[in-house]
């Protein structure tokens, strides 16, 4: 029956009739794929139907389909407001819930649909990894922590809890459970991918590590995705070294996040080193950032959920020639797909601090602060340096006012960090709790997701207890989900501390828009000199230091000149905004030049190469 003839005013039996042909429709249009015709159909069935759970269930996976998260859930909300007409499916309408608040970033939300489904399946085991998962998402670490002990206790065979648990551990602090966690995970299962990527992002916070032994790590773990792995050796890319390229950007990021605060000022000045550029995109959630990232680009292609042949196939069917990477091995990273060489030329830029590890990736995007001219004997991959810095902040455009230094106004001279729980290491909390001793009746103000936890806020305030900090100097702010009053919170603070050795960088950008210097060591591997490279980009190389004791004068000298911090917090936001760490177009011509030498010298290579090869 077709859904335009249905008439409402025909009696019951005939509309119960129609409901069901409307329905019928939807269904057959569904597994057909004919996602349009679906809606359709489910439309017409729910206007005659309104809150009936079978049509508004299956209505709901359509929007999904479509990436249409939001209405998915509305949709599934909706059909569990009757949950006694879909007692038959079990746990499956809670656990569609939850996996679409999880994918829409609401996970708490989240939580409570898994909790409902385990209400209903209690020994389903993946449950009770979602639901642990989602809490570890929303922050809530202390209580993940428990539920995956729990796991543990209850089924000893399982791989994955302690890995989990070491990364929860880091939340508190307890680097050293961590480590033994990571490594008993390891010897457990040698050969599990994610389990050495887990290790590898631990690794990157242990100062005993060395540009030689995370090259290693990274190669090790790197090995595990391309064992068996069918590695594209051949391109039907046009070898012309002056042709216009189309350059793909695969992410887990495009959306709100600190990666898209460094690639939309390089799109938006894309004629400088593309011909196109088309996103790839392997997350399912879109908000404003997401649609401007697309406004300046060509196109964007949701990779979310598809394998890996898939991703590849599509990059092939576009023509990119370099593809540059912007998770690495971070939750969002499809090393998998990397490991097959879709396009010529492979990158690593922003979103993971050092290389992937394979020897694919032929190139990573640096500088000469971040890697010094000798640092190619120990990297992963080859080295394409840009003139520092290598990234381009972009400001948020609704930013609060800078406002006067809290200690100018008779408030306790603050030292602060903003930076995420894992990066704050022993070594760390040894260094600024020297730098807080150097300056009498300062304190520290610490902000981060998980904070708002009472253990892991009463754990971090230990730490640093047991250094000599007592707990009424370190001060503890609640995560903020809105940008802007993150940002307004750097008004609380005089001088920000770098953690070591995995310094700062969307936070040092954020720190120094808001008008706050901040102190930075500078190690020896990338992720401990990214710091050096913004300073020095705005001018305050005089705050980078390469020994403890240097940071620690560094700290105390800020605050024993008030004349100094007052006109810091005065012109440092338009420091930075003419500065090149805010310029877009003279990063995106640097690149551009880069890329064009990259493609030249493949194009050369395939004139080398014998006419059955190429």
């Amino acid at each position: 029956m077709a859904v335009a003839t249905i008439n409402t005013t025909m009696g019951q039996a005939g509309i119960a009739a129609a409901i069901e042909s409307a329905f019928a429709d939807g269904v057959a249009a569904q597994r057909s794929g004919d996602l349009a015709a679906a809606e359709s159909a489910y439309a017409a069935a729910h206007r005659l139907a309104p809150g009936e759970p079978r049509i508004l269930a299956n209505w709901a996976e359509v929007a999904a389909a479509r990436g249409a998260i939001e209405d998915a859930i509305a949709r599934w909300e909706a059909a569990l407001a009757r949950p006694a007409e879909l007692a038959h499916a079990g746990a499956r309408p809670w656990t569609r819930l939850a996996a679409l608040r999880d994918a829409s970033g609401r996970h708490d939300e989240a939580a409570a649909a898994w909790r409902e489904a385990i209400r209903r399946e209690p020994d389903n085991r993946g449950t009770w990894h979602n639901l642990a998962a989602s809490l570890r998402s929303a922050g809530r670490y202390a209580v993940a922590e428990d539920a995956f002990r729990y796991i543990k206790r209850r089924w000893p065979d399982d791989g994955w809890s302690p890995v989990v648990l070491a990364s929860l551990a880091l939340q508190r602090g307890a680097f050293a459970d961590a480590a033994q966690l990571f490594d008993d995970a390891a010897a457990a299962e040698p050969a599990n991918a994610h389990v050495a990527q887990a290790r590898l992002l631990f690794a990157l916070t242990d100062p005993r590590e060395t540009r030689a032994t995370l090259a290693a790590r990274h190669r090790a773990c790197a090995a595990t995705f391309a064992r068996d792995v069918p590695r594209q050796r051949q391109w039907r890319n046009a070898a012309d070294p002056d042709r216009p390229l189309s350059v793909g950007f695969l992410s887990g990021d495009l959306r709100n996040h600190s990666v898209a605060r460094f690639l939309l000022p390089l799109l938006t000045n894309r004629a400088h080193f593309a011909g196109r550029t088309i996103l790839y995109k392997n997350d399912a959630r879109r908000d404003g950032m997401t649609a401007a990232l697309v406004a300046a680009s060509e196109a964007l292609r949701s990779i979310a959920g598809g394998d890996d042949a898939a991703a590849v196939q599509a990059i092939g069917d576009d023509g990119i020639d370099v593809l540059i990477d912007l998770s690495g091995h971070t939750a969002g990273g499809r090393i998998g797909v990397l490991a097959r060489h879709p396009a010529p030329i492979q990158l690593a830029w922003i979103g993971y601090p050092t290389g992937t590890g394979l020897d694919d990736c032929l190139r990573r995007i640096t500088d000469a602060v971040v890697d010094p001219i000798g640092a190619e004997s120990e990297s992963q991959e080859r080295l394409l340096r840009l003139p520092a810095p290598f990234l381009c902040f972009r400001p948020n455009p609704d930013s609060p006012a800078v406002t006067p230094p809290p200690s100018t106004g008779g408030a306790p001279f603050t030292f602060g960090s903003f930076n995420a729980l894992h990066k704050l290491t022993d070594a760390t909390v040894e260094l600024w709790a020297q730098a807080l001793a150097a300056v009498p009746r300062s304190r520290l103000l610490l902000k981060a997701h998980g904070l708002d936890d009472p253990r892991i806020a009463a754990a971090q305030r230990a730490r640093f207890a047991a250094v000599g900090v007592p707990s009424d100097r370190v001060a503890i702010a609640a995560f903020e989900p809105a940008e802007r009053d993150h940002l307004a919170r750097y008004a609380d603070m005089d001088v920000a501390l770098d953690p070591t050795p995995y310094a700062g960088t969307t936070t040092t950008c954020e720190a120094l828009w808001m008008g706050v210097p901040v102190v930075t060591l500078c190690g020896t591997v990338p992720q401990a000199r990214v710091g050096a490279s913004l300073l020095g980009a705005i001018g305050l190389d005089d705050l980078v230091a390469t020994e403890s004791e240097a940071f620690v004068r560094s700290a105390a000298g800020l605050a024993s000149t008030p004349d100094r911090l007052i006109e810091l917090r005065a012109c440092l936001r338009e420091r930075m905004a003419r500065s090149s760490l805010c310029d877009g177009a003279r990063l995106a011509q640097a690149l551009g030049d880069a890329l064009r030498a990259s493609w030249r010298e493949w194009c050369a290579a395939q004139s080398r190469m014998p006419e059955d090869e190429r």
